[in-house]
């Protein structure tokens, strides 16, 4: 599977890279810091199957830059915003999301370990 991971933190970046490289050797994981990159770098790849933005991207500005990775990207592949906002997820965004086709799955601090709800 080969995927891109925008992180504009170089940290969280690299640690997330690794982290999903040790779990899958077959899990191909190109990085960018940024919105403008990952479009560039995912248009220069025969094939992608998926893309993961971080919504702290500095030129990311929410639902508009998915709107934007979709409209630019030459390939039709998923889509995950990752996070580390606290708070909850409106019902607003995540009824904008539906509206567009995208799965928005809340992510809740301990949660992972126990599995899907």
């Amino acid at each position: 599977m080969r995927m891109i991971l925008a992180y504009e933190n170089s940290l969280s970046r690299d640690f997330a890279a690794r982290h999903l490289a040790t779990s899958d050797p077959l899990l191909d994981i190109h990085t960018t810091a940024g919105l403008a990159q990952s479009i560039a770098l995912a248009n220069s790849l025969d094939r992608i199957d998926v893309v993961a933005l971080d919504l702290g991207l500095h030129d990311l500005d929410g639902l508009a830059g998915l709107r934007r990775f979709r409209r630019d990207c030459r390939h039709d592949v998923p889509v995950v915003l990752t996070g580390a906002q606290p708070g909850q997820i409106t019902v607003n965004v995540l009824l904008a999301c539906r509206r567009r086709r995208i799965s928005a799955l809340p992510y809740e601090r301990g949660r992972a370990s126990r599995g899907a709800p």
